[in-house]
């Protein structure tokens, strides 16, 4: 009895190819390489179609699947954007076109207490400072408590 060495093959995908006579024919995923059609195929052109997956070699253990890229956070703008405010921008720190009343600072570091002080302090009337920082992964916004309490509804506005 003989040892079979030679590589049997399926089609991985869909392949339209000419036959032995010139004339088109469609091969389907899963279907088994006939050895004329895999005759008429060069070296290079066989480890092509494996390659790309199109040749799937029979028994051979399927290559290891690519891990998926972890899920992106929304910018700060992404944020905005998608909550109604479609022309809001940062601009050197500072959103533009955001929200009204509110002046938002955008942070690439961790906030420091002169940045949270700011947040605390004497500002003009209807107009109410944030600030966005990381924290860990996540977007922060810090703004006065009282404030946010009257947004809320929760009390009067000062």
């Amino acid at each position: 009895m003989a040892v079979l060495t030679k590589k049997r093959y399926r089609f991985g995908g869909t392949l339209t190819a000419n036959d032995g006579d010139g004339l088109p024919v469609e091969y389907h995923a899963g279907d088994p390489v006939p050895d004329e059609w895999l005759r008429r195929r060069s070296p290079g052109e066989v480890s092509a179609l494996r390659g790309n997956g199109l040749l799937r070699e029979i028994g051979a253990p399927l290559a290891p699947q690519r891990a998926p890229e972890p899920p992106r956070r929304p910018t700060v703008e992404e944020i905005l954007r998608n909550t109604g405010w479609s022309a809001a921008a940062v601009e050197d720190g500072q959103v533009v076109n955001g929200p009204r009343g509110y002046t938002i600072t955008v942070l690439e570091r961790a906030a420091r207490d002169a940045d949270l002080k700011r947040v605390a302090g004497a500002h003009p009337p209807f107009e109410i400072p944030v600030v966005v920082h990381r924290v860990g992964d996540e977007l922060v916004a810090t703004l006065p408590l009282a404030r946010l309490a009257a947004r809320l509804g929760m009390v009067p506005a000062r």
